[in-house]
């Protein structure tokens, strides 16, 4: 039986000592990491690009997206078919070829539609929504034979047989009338004030383009559509002047009495034409 002393086995063991990577590896695996970068983007770029055409492609020349219907919002009946035919937009073209500007241009045409908007709705529907022009006056032309509607942009874009409901009446004689004298109408109405504009009547747009009505018994020269708000204050200031004022209280008694009224007086003619040096004439001179 051995008496000698037993060693005890070591728990543990010695860690391992450090790894130096020398400076020049770790410079080198850096480098070639930072020439790996723009290869990756590279590859990445030319994937997004290679997605991009099979996107375009499948849109521009695969049959699974081409236009099978075209509908109307904003307008029914005759009116939307007219909008389809003149959009002309051929059954089976490819969605994404629809020239959407060209479309939308052909479709405004009709004077009667002030604007067409048009829009793609996938997978195969073209649509057209449309703002139809909406009557601001009526204009009535000497030897015409009907009416025509005028917007609030003054242009005429349709013909009726009958004026309709608290749409005014504007004159005017035979042959092209500009939008500008049309539109002037309409600023000369926006610029009077209510009671004033209600007692207009007789509305003309003259040959030359300048606009005449007439206020009760007073005849108003306007001239052209430029300076509506400062012709509406002068035209306002001359009318409230004590011997027009009962001029036009006069003829507002006579169209209410129910015998007829009274004796006719000298034409009354006010002349804002030049808003700065208006004109007034046909008044009685007043005695001394």
């Amino acid at each position: 039986m051995s008496t000698g002393v037993r060693s005890r086995p070591r728990t543990g063991s010695t860690p391992a000592a450090p790894v130096s990577v020398p400076v020049h590896d770790r410079f080198t695996a850096r480098a070639r990491r930072i020439r790996r970068r723009p290869l990756r983007l590279v590859g990445w770029l030319v994937a997004v690009l290679v997605l991009v055409g099979a996107v375009v492609g499948v849109l521009l020349w695969s049959p699974a997206f081409v236009v099978e219907d075209v509908v109307v919002e904003g307008a029914e009946g005759q009116l939307a078919e007219g909008a389809v035919s003149r959009a002309a937009i051929p059954v089976g073209l490819q969605l994404a070829r629809v020239d959407t500007e060209a479309v939308a241009a052909r479709v405004e045409e009709d004077l009667r539609i002030a604007e067409a908007t048009v829009g793609r709705d996938w997978p195969s529907t073209v649509s057209l929504t449309v703002r139809l022009r909406e009557p601001a006056l009526v204009l009535d032309q000497a030897g015409a034979g009907s009416l025509q509607l005028v917007d609030a942009e003054g242009v005429v874009y349709d013909t009726v047989s009958r004026r309709p409901d608290d749409v005014p009446r504007v004159r005017a004689p035979r042959g092209d009338v500009s939008p500008a004298s049309l539109a002037g109408t309409l600023d000369m109405q926006a610029a009077l004030t209510p009671e004033t504009a209600e007692q207009v009547r007789g509305l003309q747009v003259l040959g030359d383009g300048e606009l005449r009505f007439a206020v009760g018994p007073v005849t108003v020269l306007w001239g052209g559509p430029e300076d509506a708000e400062l012709k509406a204050r002068v035209l306002e200031a001359l009318l409230a002047q004590e011997p027009i004022a009962l001029a036009l209280e006069a003829d507002a008694d006579a169209e209410g009495d129910a015998e007829g009224g009274g004796e006719d007086g000298p034409a009354l003619t006010i002349d804002v034409a030049v808003p700065g040096t208006p004109v007034v004439s046909g008044l009685e001179p007043s005695l001394p």
